[in-house]
This record gives structure tokens, sequence and C-alpha cells, in this order.
């Protein structure tokens, strides 16, 4: 397991979300595209990236934001 699917990984089974009680966010990666947030259409926590910073330092921002 890489260093990105062990944090990508734990981060999905733990991450909450402060706007919705029933909000689980996750992080999923496409090739040049790595999408944070919450599936519920409602909720304004997503983030796009590039992909080309690494996750820590991406869920870092995205925590700062909306965790």
């Amino acid at each position: 397991m890489t260093d990105f699917e062990r944090i990508a990984n734990h981060f999905n089974q733990t991450a909450k979300c402060r706007r919705l009680k029933d909000g689980k966010p996750q992080v999923s990666y496409e090739p040049g595209c790595l999408h944070i947030g919450c599936e519920h259409p409602k909720c304004a926590c997503s983030y796009n990236g590039h992909g080309d910073e690494p996750l820590s330092v991406t869920l870092a921002k995205w925590q700062e934001l909306h965790g």
C-alpha cells in the first residue's frame, strides 16, 4: 500500500463533515484530478485539486476550510 492509499483510507474512514451530521467526506483521485468532499448535494465542503501536491498537504488545507 502506498502512502497516498494509506492516508486516503484513514481519511475516508475517520473524516466527519462539520456542516452536515450525516456528511461523510471522501478522497477520490482520477489522474490529474483530486476530489475531497461529501457526496451530499447540499454540502459545500467539496475541494477539487490537480493532485500535484502531497495528499497530506491537500488534506490539511481542506481541514482548515471545511473540517
